[in-house]
């Protein structure tokens, strides 16, 4: 039996993202890449027994 993520946590997962790339917001790569990568950690450690290959 495979666990997956619920679409709504995919969902909500997805919005972060978009949230903070954003082009009109202003701001360098460097910013970005750090405010993006505790989102994408978190992601991956509460979701790392989960089935994600899609």
């Amino acid at each position: 039996m495979e666990t997956k993520a619920n679409i709504k946590s995919i969902n909500k997962f997805k919005e972060k993202l978009h949230s903070e790339t954003i082009r009109s917001k202003c701001c360098s790569i460097a910013y970005r890449i750090s405010r993006l990568n505790p989102i994408i950690r978190g992601w991956i450690n509460h979701f790392r027994i989960c089935d994600m290959k899609e």
